[in-house]
């Protein structure tokens, strides 16, 4: 199982993920979650995971954080402006792929 959280905060939202992975029997279990923080915005992912099979194997990955400077600029180089980069990152961020093939999350953008 794939479970995969993307948001961006902004002003001053308020987010909270708390996913949920037990593995009772021989499984896999990752999950994801990627913010972006901006403004007065709050975001906290908490994760409960568990195994109670010894071929359980559960995952949990998180990053909060600001938008790269960096990015942005390497945008603006392109000719956009600071709020048409912004919009530029949150895209590639809020994109969701398919795992595996044929999984029900699939391209959501």
């Amino acid at each position: 199982v794939q479970i995969v959280s993307r948001s961006v905060g902004k002003d001053t939202s308020i987010q909270v993920f708390h996913p949920i992975a037990v593995g009772n029997t021989r499984s896999r279990a990752h999950i994801q979650c990627d913010s972006i923080l901006m403004d007065q915005a709050k975001i906290s992912s908490i994760p409960e995971i568990a195994a109670n099979h010894v071929d359980a194997q559960i995952v949990h990955e998180a990053a909060i954080g600001k938008i790269n400077s960096d990015q942005l600029m390497k945008l603006q180089t392109f000719g956009l402006d600071v709020e048409e980069a912004e919009k530029e990152l949150f895209w590639e961020l809020l994109q969701v792929r398919c795992f595996p093939a044929g999984s029900f999350i699939c391209n959501l953008f």
